[in-house]
C-alpha cells in the first residue's frame, strides 16, 4: 500500500516541519468525491491521495473504523461514517495515531456543524471548500500542536493512575468492610451456637439428674423389695416358731 502513495506524499510540503498536519478533507466513498478539503500550501492536495486511498482494492472502510495507511514518509488516517463519507487526516509518518484519530472526530463534528441543512451528496468536488475553511484550518493548526496532546495525554495518563488507584483503594476499603462483617456475623453465629450449646448441656444436665433420681428410686424400691421378701418369710417363721412353743 505504502508504494501506491509514495508519488505524491513522500516529500512534507515546503515549510512544514515534522510531525505535522499537511491536509484534512471529506470525501464521499460511492463516487469518490472530495467535497471539502483544506491544505495551508497546496490546493487540491487531498485529491490524488484521496483518490488512491477509495480506489485501494485492500481497503474497506466500515462505518466507525479508523484505519491509518502508510505512504512513506507521511501517513493517510481515515474514519468513515454510516452517511457514505471519509474523513481524512494527511500527516507525517511519525504523528501519532491516537492524535489523529482525535483529530478526525473532530473534523466530523465541525463537518456536520457546518454543513447543517447542506445535501453533501449533491455537491461538486471542493464545493464545500469555502464553507468549512475556516472551521477545518482551526482543526489542522489545533492538531499541529502534537507536543499539547502529548502533555494532555500524560496528564490523563496520571489522572487515569490516580483514578485506578483510588478505585483499588475503595475496592480494597469495601474488601475489609465486608470481611468484619462476615467477620461479625461469624462472632455472632458463634454467640448464638455457644448459646444454644449451653442450653442444651443445661437441658441435658436436668435430664441426667431426673434419670438418675428415678433410677435410684427404682433401686430403692427394688432392694426394700427383695428385703421384704426375705425378712417377712423369716419373721413369720419365728413367730411360728415361739407360738408352738409357748403351746408346748
Amino acid at each position: 500500500m505504502g508504494d501506491r502513495f509514495s508519488d505524491y506524499t513522500h516529500n512534507p510540503l515546503p515549510g512544514t516541519n515534522r510531525r505535522n498536519v499537511f491536509a484534512v478533507c471529506v470525501a464521499r466513498i460511492m463516487d469518490r468525491t472530495v467535497v471539502a478539503s483544506y491544505s495551508p500550501k497546496k490546493e487540491g492536495y487531498c485529491r490524488e491521495p484521496v483518490m488512491a486511498l477509495l480506489t485501494a482494492n485492500n481497503l474497506t472502510l466500515r462505518p466507525r473504523e479508523r484505519v491509518t495507511v502508510d505512504g512513506g514518509a507521511t501517513a493517510i488516517h481515515c474514519m468513515a461514517d454510516d452517511r457514505d463519507r471519509v474523513y481524512i487526516m494527511i500527516t507525517d509518518a511519525d504523528y501519532p495515531q491516537r492524535v489523529s484519530y482525535l483529530g478526525l472526530e473532530e473534523l466530523q463534528s465541525k463537518f456536520l456543524d457546518r454543513t447543517d441543512g447542506v445535501d453533501v451528496d449533491s455537491v461538486e468536488e471542493d464545493g464545500l471548500n469555502r464553507r468549512v475553511k475556516g472551521t477545518f484550518k482551526e482543526v489542522l493548526q489545533k492538531y499541529e500542536q502534537v507536543e499539547d496532546f502529548d502533555q494532555l495525554a500524560e496528564l490523563h495518563s496520571k489522572v487515569d493512575m490516580v483514578r485506578m488507584s483510588m478505585v483499588e483503594n475503595v475496592q480494597t476499603a469495601l474488601a475489609n468492610a465486608d470481611r468484619v462483617e462476615n467477620l461479625e456475623a461469624s462472632s455472632e453465629r458463634l454467640n448464638q451456637d455457644a448459646k444454644l450449646f449451653q442450653d442444651q448441656s443445661s437441658e441435658l444436665r436436668r435430664r441426667m439428674r431426673c434419670k438418675n433420681i428415678k433410677m435410684y428410686i427404682v433401686i430403692s424400691l427394688v432392694v426394700l423389695t427383695i428385703l421384704l421378701a426375705v425378712i417377712v418369710p423369716v419373721v413369720i417363721q419365728i413367730e411360728a416358731q415361739k407360738k408352738k412353743d409357748d403351746e408346748e
